[in-house]
């Protein structure tokens, strides 16, 4: 059986790194988040609800430990916890 290498980590290399396995990109016109090189989450300028979910998500899905995620967004990890709350509770129109 062949296995296919994991895909490069940072595709572009000029993000925060959050973890072993994400990279967070963002500049003024919005962001990405890249888990092993895949594009899981973009947003636009000034689209706060979908930055908050893409943070939310990454938590969710344990890519990376609540602190450092929050470090990664340049949050504290109570706001990231109150995000994962007002999710849970009212899904995306919370945050």
């Amino acid at each position: 059986m062949t296995t296919q290498p994991l895909l490069a980590f940072a595709p572009t290399g000029s993000g925060t790194t959050i973890g072993a396995a994400v990279e967070l990109v963002e500049n003024e016109d919005g962001g990405q988040v890249f888990i092993h090189g895949l594009l899981t989450h973009v947003w636009a300028g000034g689209d706060e609800e979908s930055r908050r979910y893409a943070a939310v998500n990454l938590l969710s899905l344990r890519a990376a430990p609540a602190p450092v995620i929050a470090t990664g967004f340049g949050i504290s990890t109570a706001t990231l916890w109150r995000w994962k709350s007002a999710s849970d509770t009212a899904g995306i129109t919370g945050l």
